[in-house]
């Protein structure tokens, strides 16, 4: 590569640069440089400054000129050829040395520069001018055996510094691809292969296309389980690479419903074969090339209760998947089970029954152990007579038996219960119930005996049954009694004051209605009623009306009061001179009391 600088007449000034090749490795890149200048001392000039957009070209993108303005300001161009056979995406970077306001521009041009038209054989630029302590950079493909110059111009005229440096970054323009690839199917695939994904590198931009079996693919497409290779060409160079898709997906497998089977002589079961009921798939083997298992196997013996049944399903590639299932061997034999001999005792003197004692069997069973539970238990007090004990024998698999036997009880008095008399109560003036206590009685053999509602508790105006109740020697024994209270207290009323009204015109009697009593009383229900009534017509004079509050236990309370009818007020009538004589005196007070304003 050769940098020469020329002067304003087109000589070839004192400063030649060797020629540099670039020799450019296949996906390397050659740095070149750094070319400095200064074109604050040169005499070339060019027509305006490039406009600035702010967008730096790049390889494998296009930008057109953005244009120019202002006067013409001075530059120097550095010339460089691709000698290296093939297209490369070559970088420019800048950095200036100047310091204050001073800018400058860098611009690539492709074959030649002509100064009078900066646009002309424009190939790229940075889009930022070049300032102090700021770098620029900017890439263009350059086509094999073509020139590039590299134009550095000042900003405006007139800059006091238009030091810079410069370095050349050459990338071949060949295609890259990537390394082998190898994915794996998605564990819930249902497919026998995968979409695959890769990058090419092309700096230079452009379109490869990519073959597969003779047939166009992209990335993203379905790849086969399986090493496929993929070919593929652009910017006059090709590669290769494989994809290699490994089947990783276990096959799908579903179990059989569960099963069960009855207990032999010795408490065991035999397991099915239960292979025949699976279904299984799988995205590449079909079900006649997919191996089934079973643990445990079929014909091995298990005991009573349930047995996971685990079924292992295996594809081609090796990969596994399981499911379950139950086998549960029922216990179906009842326990052996014998009661004692039947038993006869005496009860006490004065006793409704007699304590008996007795010893609960035992039982057996073929699959284990069985408890036993006997009604009434041992240690019960059993009434007067003969009772029958119940005892029931019951196996781990809930299989039961029973067996029986009774217990005579001889001279036992015959179990009753005594409750008190009836009771009468009276509910305080306060509260519509009362506060009842009784004696609990009692009940032979001492035992519990339980009443409701109980002693003390709040009984309601009425009669209420009390059932007192008892369980002597298993025998249930009750009584009864009532508790009747009763409401003595008698409402209470406030009449309203004496009451008074007019006639009208000419009449002897009008109606009237006056307020209504005020009453309450201890127990709901209360009424009152009076008479005459509110409303009825009351003569001329004084009429009593009595009032009456009844509740509803018939307890009364009365008062009175009294409606005073009196005839219509008479309302005076002035003389008519009278009244002339008042007017002419309001009017002349009224033309005094004028003159005055």
């Amino acid at each position: 590569m050769r940098f020469v600088r020329r002067r304003s007449s087109g000589l070839i000034a004192a400063i030649v640069f060797p020629i540099v090749l670039f020799s450019v490795p296949l996906f390397g890149a050659i740095p070149v440089g750094p070319f400095c200048g200064d074109v604050g001392t040169s005499v070339s000039q060019q027509n305006g400054t490039l406009t600035m957009d702010g967008i730096a070209a790049a390889c494998g993108t296009s930008k057109t000129c953005p244009g120019s303005s202002g006067p013409n300001v001075p530059y120097v161009s550095f010339p460089f050829t691709n000698d290296t056979g093939g297209d490369v995406c070559l970088t420019v970077s800048a950095s200036s040395t100047c310091t204050g306001n001073s800018r400058l521009t860098l611009v690539g041009y492709l074959g030649s520069f002509d100064p009078s038209n900066i646009c002309t054989n424009y190939l790229g630029d940075s889009g930022d001018q070049l300032g102090s302590g700021t770098t620029t950079e900017f890439s263009a493909v350059v086509p094999a055996g073509q020139a590039f110059i590299v134009v550095a111009a000042a900003a405006k005229p007139g800059n006091d510094c238009g030091e810079f440096c410069f370095t050349l970054d050459a990338v071949a323009c060949t295609l890259t691809c990537p390394d082998n690839i190898t994915v794996d199917t998605a564990a819930d695939a249902t497919q026998c292969g995968a979409n695959v994904t890769w990058d090419l590198g092309l700096p230079c931009g452009g379109s490869p296309t990519c073959t597969a079996n003779a047939s166009p693919v992209v990335s993203g497409d379905f790849f086969p389980v399986g090493t496929t290779t993929v070919t593929c060409t652009g910017a006059g160079s090709q590669c290769s690479f494989d994809v290699t898709v490994n089947d990783k997906t276990g096959p799908q497998v579903t179990c059989p419903p569960p099963t069960s089977a009855a207990a032999d002589g010795n408490c065991q079961g035999t397991v099915p074969n239960v292979l025949g009921g699976v279904t299984v798939s799988d995205n590449c083997s079909t079900s006649g090339n997919i191996t089934l298992s079973q643990s445990p196997t079929a014909g091995t013996l298990v005991g009573v209760g349930a047995t996971t049944i685990t079924v292992t399903a295996t594809d081609e590639a090796g990969n596994a998947s399981t499911c379950t299932t139950t086998f549960t061997v029922n216990d179906t034999t009842a326990p052996q089970i014998t009661c004692p001999a039947n038993i006869t005792v005496s009860a006490p003197a004065n006793s409704c029954g007699a304590v008996v004692n007795y010893t609960t069997p035992t039982a057996s069973d073929t699959c284990g152990t069985a408890s036993v539970v006997c009604a009434p238990a041992s240690g019960s007090s059993f009434p007067g007579g003969q009772t029958t004990v119940t005892c029931t024998a019951t196996d781990q698999s809930n299989n039961q038996a029973q067996c029986t036997f009774t217990i005579t009880v001889n001279g036992a008095a015959t179990p009753s219960i005594t409750c008190p008399a009836n009771i009468t109560a009276s509910a305080p003036s306060d509260a519509c119930s009362a506060v009842v206590h009784y004696t609990t009685p009692s009940a032979c053999g001492g035992a519990t005996v339980v009443c409701a509602p109980a002693s003390g508790s709040s009984f309601p105006v009425g009669e209420t049954m009390v059932t007192c109740s008892a369980t002597v020697a298993t025998t249930l024994v009750s009584c009864q009694f009532t508790v009747t209270v009763d409401d003595t207290t008698p409402p209470t009323i406030t009449c309203p004051e004496d009451f008074t009204a007019f006639l009208g015109g000419n009449a002897t009697s009008r109606p009237v209605s006056y307020p209504a009593p005020d009453f309450s009383d201890n127990c709901p229900g209360a009424t009152v009623q009076c008479a005459p009534a509110s409303g009825s017509t009351f003569p001329l004079g004084d009429t009593v009306v009595s009032c009456t509050a009844i509740d509803a236990h018939r307890n009364t309370s009365d008062c009175t009061f009294v409606v005073r009818v009196l005839p219509s007020p008479v309302i005076p009538t002035l003389d008519p001179r009278i009244l002339a004589a008042l007017a002419a005196v309001l009017a002349v007070a009224g033309a005094l009391l004028a003159r005055r304003r």
